[in-house]
């Protein structure tokens, strides 16, 4: 994968059948690969599941994935269920596949990533004055929407908890459909923010 585009959600570094990893970490062929991997299983209720399985990777000291859901079983996986499995590492095969492996029991997953403006897209329905604000992350929400004009923003610069003045909605993960504040609708600047 060193120097390749990353292109489906098999490649190096992916969560199998899930998810690419956010950015190409590979280094060159004969360097040995490291990867840090909290898993935390799903959660069950008797036979019923009411909690994804998450996991965070850091390839090669880069965090790729953050707190990512796993659905279901990946393409290599074991059928999920209530009881404990095994862990398994997938080979491919090659001469030397693994070394240096360390399971800790109990480690709780790492801070998660700022989540602050990572927006994909943002529309607004001038008939009802409403906005959809869609955003790319693979934190676990729900979220809280922000929002404020440029005296906000400037007023923000240097501070120690630099989070806009007005909330607009909480309990929010993407998409999320809210109107402005009322003192916001008629200003020419609005920035949003996304925060926990």
């Amino acid at each position: 994968s060193y120097n390749r585009a990353l292109s489906g959600a098999d490649d190096c570094g992916a969560i199998y059948n899930v998810k690419d990893a956010d950015s190409q970490q590979a280094w060159p062929a004969d360097a040995w690969q490291h990867y840090d991997i909290w898993f935390r299983a799903p959660r069950w209720d008797g036979n019923t599941k009411v909690e994804d399985a998450r996991v965070t990777v850091f390839w090669n000291g880069e965090r790729v994935h953050d707190g990512v859901a796993i659905p279901n079983a990946t393409a290599a996986g074991l059928p999920e269920g209530p009881t404990d499995g095994p862990l398994m590492l997938q080979d491919h095969g090659n001469a030397v596949r693994f070394r240096n492996i360390w399971v800790e029991a109990g480690a709780s997953l790492p801070t998660p990533l700022d989540p602050f403006i990572n927006t994909a897209s943002m529309s607004l329905d001038s008939s009802s004055g409403e906005i959809t604000l869609s955003w790319d992350t693979n934190m676990a929400g729900p979220f809280k929407i922000m929002a404020g004009n440029a005296t906000d923003l400037e007023a923000l610069e240097g501070a120690t908890n630099p989070l806009l003045p007005l909330e607009v909605m909480a309990g929010a993960n993407s998409p999320a459909t809210f109107t402005l504040p009322p003192s916001l609708s008629e200003s020419p600047d609005v920035f949003l923010q996304i925060t926990k």
